[in-house]
């Protein structure tokens, strides 16, 4: 079996939750996914469900008249990694929560933070 098909299998079955319980799925892809092997920024998967809503990496949505931004990477990892100077608290993640933030960037650290 290849990863493709067992993630066709594991979309089968999340539609089939998701109708017998009037849900929708917001499924956005990975930069690990074995299967779709795009660099970041990432399409979305090419998927024809009626309860699963396949958005791009990353993307903007808007739920119930909330606008948010969805991305998934290692943000974190990455500008602890990049960070110059860290403060002395006893909350580190704080530390870099509070830098993403006040950056307004939805991957604040460019280029890209490369472990090579």
């Amino acid at each position: 079996m290849q990863y493709i098909d067992l993630f066709n299998l594991l979309i089968e079955e999340i539609q089939k939750v998701a109708e017998s319980t009037n849900t929708r799925v917001v499924i956005q892809p990975s930069v690990r996914d074995v299967h779709h092997p795009f660099p970041f920024p990432q399409p979305s998967f090419n998927l024809a469900h009626k309860n699963i809503f396949p958005i791009s990496n990353p993307q903007r949505i808007r739920i119930n008249g909330l606008s948010m931004e969805i991305m998934n990477a290692e943000i974190l990892n990455d500008i602890d990694v990049v960070m110059f100077s860290k403060p002395n608290t006893t909350d580190p993640d704080f530390n870099l929560v509070k830098s993403m933030l006040e950056q307004r960037s939805l991957y604040p650290v460019f280029p890209p933070f490369s472990p090579d």
